[in-house]
């Protein structure tokens, strides 16, 4: 007997959507999912986190495969496998040591195979909420997988519109993911490529497929997915994108979403499956 939520595919963005670092994800978030799950729906995240820095979700029930590091990377909870991973260019670790050594007052991730790592670290840099390894500029190696720059939000779009103006780094881009943080990740390589592939690869239908986000680097997946929704502290421009606009995070944005979503079923009976 068939369930309602079978042949769905539903992603979510992790900080902003479905939790955040310093208050935890809501368990009406994780009930909701629990309930999509158990009625056939399949659920992963989409989030600019990388592998090493994804237990924060490990309470949420995942079922399918996930879009990670920004979509560099595809990745299966279940079966503990890539369906690929992408990592940066070497050139762009000559263009991180000329950013980090032009602004000293910015914060600097750098993300490979160790993990997250504060790098280079000084007492006057802006400081991440969350405490990772330092590791000296000098005695850092890749690959990597990203970098993350931690800036005045007061400046950041002028810094990633001024970024990605400069011919120096072409085969990078540079993307917003916080209100105050932004990313160098691979030139071509977004949340919505990798849905693309992803349903290509496993012969899903994008017109089912769903997702939820807040942020910048959530634009092309909000773009190309079937129905997409944001929260409601989600920039003007992004809002305009999506078919719907959820409660905040806090509020149970997902839960929100899920509700949505079955309404659209039963009233509007639009799917392809």
């Amino acid at each position: 007997m068939s369930k309602i939520f079978d042949g769905i595919y539903l992603f979510s963005d992790i900080d902003g959507t479905l939790g955040r670092t310093e208050t935890g994800i809501p368990k009406r978030n994780i009930n909701a999912i629990k309930n999509f799950i158990e009625n056939g729906g399949t659920f992963g995240v989409a989030t600019g986190r990388y592998l090493s820095d994804l237990d924060f979700v490990k309470e949420v029930p995942i079922n399918g495969y996930s879009l990670i590091n920004n979509g560099a990377s595809i990745y299966s909870f279940s079966k503990n496998k890539f369906l690929y991973d992408k990592m940066l260019p070497k050139e762009s670790f000559e263009y991180f040591k000329k950013l980090a050594k032009e602004n000293l007052d910015w914060g600097l991730v750098a993300v490979n195979k160790q993990g997250y790592l504060n790098v280079n670290y000084i007492n006057n840099r802006i400081k991440f909420n969350k405490e990772f390894p330092t590791i000296n500029l000098d005695t850092l190696q890749g690959p990597f997988y990203k970098f993350l720059f931690l800036v005045d939000k007061n400046k950041i779009k002028d810094i990633i519109k001024s970024l990605n103006n400069n011919n120096l780094y072409k085969d990078v881009y540079f993307v917003q993911s916080g209100d105050n943080l932004f990313e160098m990740v691979l030139k071509g390589v977004n949340k919505g490529m990798a849905l693309n592939f992803l349903c290509k690869e496993q012969g899903i239908n994008i017109k089912n497929t769903f997702f939820i986000g807040d942020s910048f680097n959530d634009e092309q997946i909000m773009k190309i997915a079937g129905i997409s929704a944001c929260t409601n502290i989600t920039d003007t421009y992004l809002k305009n994108i999506c078919d719907f606009v959820a409660n905040s995070c806090e509020d149970g944005a997902v839960a929100d979403f899920i509700e949505y979503i079955t309404n659209f079923i039963l009233n509007k009976n639009k799917l392809c499956i």
